[in-house]
């Protein structure tokens, strides 16, 4: 596979409404390729429907924003930004990304968090936080590269079967270093 090549043919937009039937494939996907992600094969919603719906109220609620990568007419990553409309916290937004680990390491989670980012600083967030297990060194590298920094751990709240429970390490980023 030509990576470079791989890179200029995927395009980071708005997730839309046709889109949902691939996010499920993409989350039923991602929840077998790594034990990172929150949901269980069994436990990805596969209703058409309930995608379509989620996706409208997404693009609707102007705290919140919804990207996908798509490779061709693939959807082969997404990313979703969203805050609460609560007054002492609608600065801040959570970030959830997964990208389709055959383009693992040519860019395309690095394309997803600059379109964030830039959206982020666009509206005016001041902060942006994450949450990653703590041995999922490739996307802790990424959070670092644009300035994550890690805040603090969750000890043993991550379950990946087999009496095993793995950390999360909560990462933030300040927008606006007049906050601090």
């Amino acid at each position: 596979m030509n990576r470079r090549k791989n890179m200029q043919q995927i395009n980071i937009r708005k997730v839309e409404k046709t889109d949902s039937n691939q996010i499920i494939n993409l989350m039923k996907k991602l929840s077998v390729q790594t034990k990172y992600m929150l949901r269980e094969l069994d436990e990805v919603n596969d209703d058409i429907l309930e995608q379509e719906k989620r996706i409208e109220g997404m693009l609707s609620d102007p705290r919140t924003l919804y990207l996908v990568a798509v490779a061709d007419t693939t959807v082969i990553g997404m990313i979703i930004s969203s805050s609460s409309a609560l007054s002492r916290i609608k600065h801040i937004s959570d970030i959830i990304i997964g990208v389709d680990r055959a383009y693992w390491s040519i860019g395309v989670g690095s394309k997803l968090m600059e379109a964030l980012i830039k959206w982020a600083e666009d509206i005016g967030l001041k902060r942006l936080t994450l949450e990653v297990v703590e041995d999922n060194i490739k996307a802790i590298k990424l959070y670092e590269k644009y300035d994550f920094k890690i805040e603090g751990t969750k000890i043993a709240d991550h379950f990946i079967g087999n009496d095993t429970y793995l950390n999360t390490i909560v990462m933030g980023k300040i927008l606006d270093a007049n906050i601090l």
